[in-house]
């Protein structure tokens, strides 16, 4: 089934002379040029912690009823407790109704290690952090939840979740499966942990817009940095339908720097390569890079005519 193109952006003759039906996500050259979107408010950190780095990791999810997230890099390995360990996940409704208590839940189960305190799996409620229209599957709204995971997640090693939205659970290719609401996106897991020195901030209510064009957004940091780790969580990413390479055109910059984009494969932060080769529409990504100091981070992503969404961003100062 296609990808549908955002109407709701799209008068009836632009629409039409797209052509509903075309390759999945494509608006027209004219129409992607003519969205430019910016999020005017300073988008401020939701929570900061000192003392402090992260890992994170994600998977995509789509037609899937589960999925599973590694962690690594967590230092010193093992290191207990962490500080905080954020679970976040989206999916798209067929109408703009909140997601009920049985949509908000999800289950995370720490996999391996296997160790004697191997915590239980637990069943989860997110809240609601953001909704914004489809990412042009059709339906009406995509929603970002996130829900606190500190009490299964100990640190490196695999993470199972499971959702409860509905939707295709078979597996099938997203683009020639049928289209049945909700629709799985993915899920993304930042763990925060004890580093002396470094701080961590995380961003994710305010975030999610979805463009098609470009997106422009500034991070309020906490304290001015040089050293720059970013971690990005993003929905709908993919680089073509099924596993033939089509989006080339995604890009992104901080503070007027490229980090992203420019070749036909996987440099850029919006492959959908936290599903690779398939279901993609989900990326969970991060650089390191030295700036010039500054207390507040601009990013702009140009999304080539696909649809995206941005869910979170967590930077820190670590410089690893």
């Amino acid at each position: 089934m296609p990808k549908r193109l955002f109407l709701c952006l799209l008068t009836i003759a632009v629409a039409a002379s797209v052509g509903v039906g075309a390759q999945q996500g494509v608006v027209s050259p004219e129409q992607a040029a003519l969205d430019v979107q910016e999020i005017n408010a300073a988008v401020t950190p939701a929570e900061v912690y000192g003392n402090a780095n992260f890992q994170s990791g994600g998977t995509g999810m789509r037609n899937q009823k589960k999925g599973g997230i590694t962690i690594n890099g967590v230092t010193p390995v093992g290191v207990t407790p962490i500080i905080k360990a954020n679970l976040y996940w989206a999916f798209i409704k067929a109408t703009a109704v909140a997601p009920t208590l049985a949509e908000r839940r999800i289950n995370i189960n720490r996999q391996w290690p296997v160790t004697v305190a191997k915590p239980a799996a637990q069943t989860l409620v997110g809240s609601v952090i953001g909704a914004t229209a489809s990412p042009c599957w059709g339906g009406s709204t995509l929603f970002v939840l996130k829900a606190d995971a500190t009490g299964v997640v100990t640190g490196n090693g695999f993470y199972r979740v499971q959702t409860f939205v509905g939707g295709v659970t078979t597996g099938g290719d997203p683009w020639n499966s049928p289209v049945v609401f909700p629709l799985q996106e993915g899920a993304s897991l930042v763990v925060i942990y004890p580093q002396a020195g470094p701080f961590t901030a995380v961003y994710d209510g305010g975030l999610a817009t979805m463009f098609s064009g470009a997106l422009t957004y500034t991070l309020s940091l906490p304290a001015a940095l040089s050293t720059l780790k970013i971690d990005f969580a993003g929905a709908d990413g993919q680089y073509g339908a099924h596993r033939t390479p089509g989006f080339a055109g995604e890009t992104t910059t901080i503070n007027g720097i490229a980090v992203g984009g420019g070749s036909a494969w996987n440099d850029g932060l919006w492959n959908g390569k936290s599903g690779l080769p398939l279901p993609q529409l989900w990326d969970n990504d991060g650089r390191v890079l030295s700036i010039p100091a500054t207390a507040a981070l601009t990013i702009t992503h140009t999304a080539g005519g696909d649809c995206l969404v941005p869910i979170a961003n967590t930077v820190s100062n670590a410089g690893f």
